[in-house]
């Protein structure tokens, strides 16, 4: 069975990969996330990574809903 993992900075430019790469298959199936996603990759990492440091348990933390609130 796979083991979950906590995200790790040097795994971001893999995991972009990885949706850039699946965007048009995802999007067949759920909401496309939109170029914004993209290009604000970073920032959301960051601010997911941010919510483990801390143990926040919550599926968004505040960090991210102040990017959202930003757009």
């Amino acid at each position: 069975m796979p083991e979950l993992e906590r995200l790790r900075a040097g795994r971001a430019p893999a995991i972009l990969a990885f949706e850039r790469a699946h965007r048009a298959y995802f999007a067949a199936s759920v909401s496309d996330h939109g170029n914004e996603f993209f290009e604000r990759f970073t920032d959301r990492l960051g601010a997911v990574r941010a919510a483990q440091e801390a143990d926040v348990s919550t599926e968004r933390s505040a960090e991210m809903d102040e990017l959202d609130m930003r757009s």
